[in-house]
């Protein structure tokens, strides 16, 4: 196992940068899931790290050593494709044999090691099947086992559940935090879903046009966005365009009729960006005492959803704008009512 290093990684297609200076550690041993919209760079940066794509400028130390020049047969990594990518006309056990027959290794253990993977993965008494005769779980899992039985020093996963279906993939993700915290591997995970990167991942990396936008633990990502990218990616049902206005007592907002502080580099009539999740706000039918903490918005119920443990309600403020709230007490339709909303999770941009 082995700390991974990236120092200025930048990789260019033409006029479009797929990676731009990027710089990233993911510590020995731990699960680091890299999130982006598409076109974001995350399966460069993969490739790259195995070795499929060659940087135009940066380096990526593994531990100590540099491998950024390395062939990939000579870098110790393991990828698994979004496609799995396993032999049509080989067995299973020929599939997860393939690589250790690359390394010339002995015939008692491919054997030891073939029955090591197959346990590993759940998959015995599977090992004369061909790929058709699998589900697209099991694929996975064959994929995942050739994988792993060249100990790799890091396991690349590029979207590897994207092709299956919810139920699947939602018990597969835990199946393999589990093995990579059983083999103690240091692992990228990369996936365009947000859920999943948060339920399994030790950091999370979040990338846009090939740049870092944020990386860190789930809990500080999530709770902590840098930016209303960061903070919009990760799940924020209200994002409102305000104008920016002014008087003597200096630069500020409205919303819900309450004046929000903005960014110093603000001028007036300048757009920002109020950013809040629909799920950490308190609804009242009136003004709480002890608010010193949060913002009161004020609104009117608009209308609203049962969605069994919880009810969503829009809300239009004074200023006309729509605001999606969840709650899990019943309120009437066109109630006047407060929004509590913890300083710390209103974020102005």
């Amino acid at each position: 196992m082995a700390t991974l290093k990236i120092k200025g990684l930048t990789k260019t297609y033409g006029q479009l940068k797929a990676l731009d200076d990027v710089d990233l550690t993911i510590e020995e041993g731990s699960l680091a899931a890299v999130l982006g919209p598409s076109g974001s760079g995350k399966s460069t940066l993969v490739r790259a790290i195995a070795g499929f794509v060659v940087p135009d400028c940066g380096e990526i130390y593994l531990g100590d050593r540099n491998i950024t020049h390395e062939r990939p047969e000579r870098r110790n990594t393991a990828m698994v494709f979004q496609s799995y990518a396993l032999w049509p006309h080989m067995t299973v056990e020929q599939n997860i044999a393939f690589g250790l027959r690359l390394k010339k290794k002995s015939p008692e253990e491919i054997e030891e090691k073939i029955k090591w993977a197959l346990e590993l993965v759940d998959l015995p008494g599977l090992e004369k099947r061909l790929p058709t005769q699998l589900s697209g779980g099991q694929q996975q899992r064959v994929a995942l086992a050739r994988a792993l039985v060249v100990d790799p020093e890091i396991l690349l996963l590029d979207e590897p559940l994207s092709n299956l279906d919810a139920k699947i993939r939602y018990r597969l993700r835990f199946e393999i935090k589990k093995l990579q915290k059983l083999l103690n591997i240091t692992t990228i995970y990369i996936t365009h879903d947000q859920e999943e990167a948060l339920s399994i991942a030790d950091s999370v990396v979040l990338l846009k046009d090939g740049r870092v936008m944020q990386a860190g633990s789930p809990q500080d990502i999530y709770s902590r966005p840098r930016n209303s990218f960061v903070a919009e990616f990760l799940g924020a049902s209200n994002v409102i365009t305000a104008k920016t206005l002014e008087d003597e007592s200096g630069l500020y907002t409205l919303l819900g009729g309450t004046r929000l502080p903005v960014p110093d580099d603000k001028k007036e009539g300048d757009a920002v960006s109020v950013i809040f999740r629909a799920d950490e706000v308190e609804l009242s039918t009136e003004i709480p005492a002890g608010t010193e903490d949060r913002y009161v918005l004020r609104g009117t119920l608009h209308d609203q959803m049962y969605l069994g443990s919880r009810w969503r309600y829009e809300v239009l403020t004074p200023e006309g704008y729509s605001l999606l709230v969840d709650y899990d007490k019943s309120i009437p339709t066109h109630s006047e009512i407060c929004l509590c909303i913890s300083r710390e999770r209103l974020y102005i941009y």
